[in-house]
């Protein structure tokens, strides 16, 4: 029904734009820890990913939503790359603690965010694109989510939505 598809598509919509989702390097964290989907249990499942994998693929193509299906293969992308042995076995999961401290390799501190981003008018589109501020949006520090759409920020800036895509992708290989 139409009420389904909305809460569908209002649910998905929130997940690929809030904290949950890992706007850096793909793939869903466990769940989030807020109504906001801001902050996430920073521990990556392969049960998870793979049944959002699925749903995002599923749904682009049946909803004809380009960025439900970018999605998927962000998430798809970061398994093979970053969670997948030598041998071409998968690995479970991904612990939440870095270094003994909850998130600490995807949260971002203005400094950090500087460094990795040093061009200042991708600088301007990032920190708009992704809530990247000096105070951060959470505990002093950013947790990287989508705050205005690629094509909302293009016409924004005065660009082509197709230059701040790529321009946003470039940025998000250097982080």
């Amino acid at each position: 029904t139409e009420q389904i598809r909305e809460w569908l598509i209002t649910t998905l919509d929130a997940m690929a734009g809030g904290g949950i989702y890992d706007q850096i390097a793909g793939g869903f964290s466990r769940y989030s820890t807020d109504e906001q989907w801001l902050v996430p249990h920073f521990e990556k499942m392969l049960y998870d990913n793979a049944q959002l994998a699925f749903i995002y693929a599923r749904a682009g193509v049946l909803l004809d939503r380009g960025d439900y299906r970018r999605i998927a293969s962000e998430t798809l992308d970061f398994w093979l790359r970053d969670m997948t042995s030598p041998e071409g076995l998968f690995f479970s999961s991904l612990d939440a603690d870095s270094e003994g401290e909850e998130g600490k390799f995807y949260v971002w501190n203005w400094p950090q965010i500087m460094a990795a981003i040093p061009d200042a008018t991708d600088l301007k589109l990032a920190a708009a694109h992704w809530d990247l501020t000096p105070g951060g949006n959470w505990e002093g520090r950013s947790i990287p989510r989508m705050t205005i759409s690629v094509a909302a920020l293009a016409d924004r800036q005065g660009l082509p939505p197709e230059r701040v895509l790529a321009r946003l992708q470039d940025v998000r290989a250097r982080m």
